[in-house]
């Protein structure tokens, strides 16, 4: 999944935006462990292989809102925290 996520990203020759991917990438593994875990029942790999299908497809839109969707339902699995804590 990194590496088509990279790929797509590979054709724009845009180095600031590749090291920006992948440092994002590292950043947000956390993210994805503990949403797998508290949502087990998620295709982990559903969700990026659709969302790559789409960019395949050329369909910007498509992408976008699956891209939305995924980020939304990994955030919403995250723990909450109060603030001041």
């Amino acid at each position: 999944m990194r590496r088509s996520g990279q790929a797509l990203l590979e054709g724009c020759g845009n180095d600031v935006l590749l090291a920006t991917f992948d440092r994002l990438w590292t950043d947000s593994e956390l993210a994805r462990r503990w949403s797998t875990v508290h949502t087990p029942d998620r295709d982990g790999a559903a969700e990026p292989r659709a969302i790559e299908e789409a960019a395949l497809a050329r369909d910007a839109d498509g992408a976008a809102e699956l891209l939305c969707r995924h980020v939304s339902r990994t955030v919403a699995a995250l723990p909450r925290t109060k603030k001041g804590s």
